[in-house]
C-alpha cells in the first residue's frame, strides 16, 4: 500500500496497527444495512508496528503491507470480478496540465475533483508539485491522475493559500529504486505469476477451483 507518511505517525514512529483501520467499498443497501471491506495491516515480528517496506520524510510517502493481497479480493459485492491493482506502469509520466484527484474528504464518500498543474508551480523541493484543485480535510495519500487517467502522483497537503501539493510517482519510484525496491507493474510479468496466483485470478467457476 502506498500512502502519505504523515498520515501514519508524521515524522516520528509509525502507528500501532491496532490504531489503523483500512476499509473499502463502503455503502448502504436499500434495507439500511451497511457494507464495507475491512483490511488488516501486517505487523512487524514483535507485532507492535506496521510492517513498512519503505518510507521517506522528504517525499512524505510510506509503503506498507496488508496481511493479504487485497487485489485478489472480489470487487464490492461481486462474486466474479477481482479488484486488481492500480497500474504503476506510468512512473515516468510527469504531473502536468489537467489532473483529477480521487479523494474521501473528511471520510465521506469518494469525490472526484479536477485541477491543473501549471509549469510555474513546481515546488522547490524535488518531486513536489503544486496544483489548483479543491480538497477537504483528510485526502492525504489520494491518487492524482492525468487527463489520460494515468497515475502521476499522490496528494500530500493543502497550503495556506489553498494551493494543493502532490508528490510525483516518478520521484517515489526513483527513491524506491535507490533502495533496490520496485513497485509492481500491472499486469505482473508472466515469470512472476505462480500457478497458485493464476488460480486465484481465474473466474470462480473456473475448473481450477474444482
Amino acid at each position: 500500500v502506498l500512502a502519505a507518511r504523515h498520515a501514519l505517525g508524521g515524522t516520528g514512529t509509525f502507528a500501532n496497527p491496532d490504531d489503523v483501520e483500512v476499509f473499502f467499498d463502503e455503502f448502504t443497501f436499500n434495507d439500511g444495512q451497511k457494507h464495507r471491506l475491512v483490511c488488516r495491516v501486517a505487523r512487524t515480528a514483535d507485532g507492535a508496528r506496521l510492517r513498512v517496506l519503505a518510507s521517506s520524510v522528504e517525499l512524505d510517502y510510506v509503503v506498507f503491507h496488508f496481511d493479504s493481497p487485497l487485489g485478489l479480493n472480489c470487487l464490492g459485492t461481486s462474486l466474479r470480478k477481482r479488484r486488481g491493482w492500480m497500474d504503476l506502469s506510468t512512473v515516468n509520466v510527469a504531473p502536468k496540465g489537467e489532473v483529477i484527484i480521487l479523494q474521501h474528504p473528511e471520510g465521506r464518500l469518494m469525490k472526484v475533483s479536477d485541477g491543473i498543474v501549471k509549469p510555474d508551480t513546481t515546488v522547490t523541493a524535488p518531486g513536489r508539485f503544486r496544483y489548483n484543485t479543491e480538497t477537504g480535510a483528510g485526502p492525504s495519500g489520494a491518487p492524482v491522475l492525468n487527463k489520460a487517467r494515468q497515475l502521476v502522483g499522490m496528494h500530500v497537503k493543502e497550503t495556506p493559500n489553498d494551493i494543493e501539493e502532490l508528490i510525483s510517482l516518478t520521484a517515489i519510484s526513483e527513491h524506491l529504486g535507490q533502495q533496490q525496491i520496485r513497485l509492481p507493474r500491472y499486469p505482473p510479468p508472466k515469470a512472476f505469476t505462480s500457478r497458485f496466483l493464476e488460480m486465484l485470478l481465474a473466474p470462480q467457476d473456473d475448473m481450477a477451483f474444482a
